[in-house]
């Protein structure tokens, strides 16, 4: 029984390494859109710490809670 279980965990421990393997080589392949996802990326975490955060802020501080879930 015992050598049941462990013949199992083997196997189990073998195929999800292969599976995480197969993940690895598919990170590994070129996205032909990556520089502009980089722009896209580099443009929203500008107007997130510029624009969108101090909005936030300013909601915070100024709204009441009550009608901050309202």
């Amino acid at each position: 029984m015992y050598e049941s279980i462990k013949n199992r965990t083997i196997r189990l421990s073998l195929l999800l390494s292969l599976s995480t393997l197969s993940c690895f080589s598919i990170a590994l392949t070129q996205d032909p859109l990556d520089p502009l996802n980089r722009k896209f990326f580099a443009f929203n975490e500008v107007a997130d710490r510029l624009v969108l955060r101090p909005i936030a802020n300013t909601y915070h501080t100024l709204i009441p809670a009550p009608a901050q879930g309202a």
